[in-house]
């Protein structure tokens, strides 16, 4: 407590109010000059001068370049793996996200497919609209249902929210880590699932989607949980798995500060060597941490002159551009397990059976 009636510079008890919020600024008044006792004064102050602005529409979230608005954003910002409009499953927009992800090949859009769709046809239909054939895009439906926090009552959401949650927790895996399955994709604060395509009835539906690019939680054996593991690209490689496409661009985050350092350095056989040596044990320690088999990085790095040079050429190296080819061969997530049950005489010796 200050003695007296304080100026305002020794005014200092609501700097803390201050420092902490954004909404509210303060002013101190000089009260040096005031005579009595020194007590709050009683007041009602109502924050009645504001506007929730205009209704939000497609292009609040498709954006303009030049702008920097909607997706584009995110411009400014690097260290991020996916992006999402988690409510939202309006066609315009989950195209305009998927463009702008493929754009920058360094993160992934997430696209939510409307609870509306109940049926399997109809989730279809809807990914189909939206026509992406991409590594950048990954489709995720299934809606979950939540206890509304207001009301007490059941409402349903979308799932994103909790995928991007999910997301998060592979990451502490690792990448490279299928998102799905009841080992890291299970969902623990859902009380079900909007349309559930995880029962046995419907799992040639499930398969369907699935074929379709169509990520779907599901509700089955007392879990809630990510069934899919697909990126939207319609060909089959080991790139229509998400948990693929994330790992290929956490490894180009990851990559890119160490390469970054050789820039400006000489254009020669040692720093060839150099750069190979800094990231061979972080390729090695991708072989321990099952993210790939093994891999290859052919950059010159082993050549006896600078004549020899086969994946790079002398006239780019005169032009300070050098060239690494980094083979991989990623681990994919297993989508199947077949157990053939075979019944046997007694009278059979199963250490002769191959």
């Amino acid at each position: 407590t200050i003695p007296g009636n304080p100026t305002i510079v020794n005014q200092h008890w609501l700097d803390g109010v201050m420092a902490a919020g954004q909404l509210v600024d303060l002013t101190y008044i000089d009260l040096s000059a005031t005579t009595g006792t020194l007590r709050p004064r009683n007041g009602k102050y109502y924050f009645n001068s504001g506007t929730d602005g205009s209704t939000v529409v497609a292009t609040d979230y498709t954006g303009d370049s030049a702008a920097s608005t909607g997706f584009y954003a995110f411009d400014a910002v690097d260290d991020m793996m996916q992006i999402a409009a988690p409510e939202i499953s309006d066609t315009t927009i989950h195209i305009a996200g998927s463009a702008y992800a493929d754009n920058r090949k360094d993160l992934v859009y997430f696209a939510h497919l409307a609870n509306t769709n109940i049926t399997q046809a109809a989730l279809v239909a809807d990914r189909a609209t939206v026509g992406s054939d991409s590594y950048y895009t990954a489709f995720f439906a299934g809606g979950i249902k939540i206890t509304d926090p207001t009301t007490g009552l059941v409402k349903e959401i979308s799932e994103i929210g909790d995928v991007l949650g999910i997301m998060a927790v592979t990451d502490e895996f690792g990448e490279w880590f299928s998102p799905a399955g009841t080992n890291r994709g299970v969902i623990k604060n859902a009380l079900g699932v909007v349309n559930n395509f995880g029962t046995n009835a419907k799992f040639a539906d499930l398969n369907v989607l699935a074929n379709r690019q169509i990520n779907m939680v599901v509700q089955k054996d007392g879990l809630i949980y990510l069934n899919g593991n697909y990126s939207a690209v319609l060909s089959n490689s080991k790139l229509s798995f998400l948990s693929a496409v994330r790992f290929l661009i956490w490894l180009q985050k990851s990559l890119t500060p160490t390469c970054k350092r050789y820039l400006q350095e000489p254009a020669d056989i040692p720093t060839f060597k150099a750069l190979f040596r800094e990231v061979e044990p972080f390729l090695n320690n991708l072989i321990t941490e099952r993210a790939i088999y093994s891999y290859r990085w052919m950059g010159d790095q082993d050549i006896a002159k600078i004549e020899d040079v086969i994946i790079n050429n002398l006239t780019d190296l005169d032009n300070g551009k050098y060239k690494v080819k980094l083979f991989l061969k990623i681990i994919p997530s297993l989508q199947e397990i077949e157990v053939d049950l075979v019944v046997t005489a007694t009278s059979v010796n199963f250490e002769n059976i191959n």
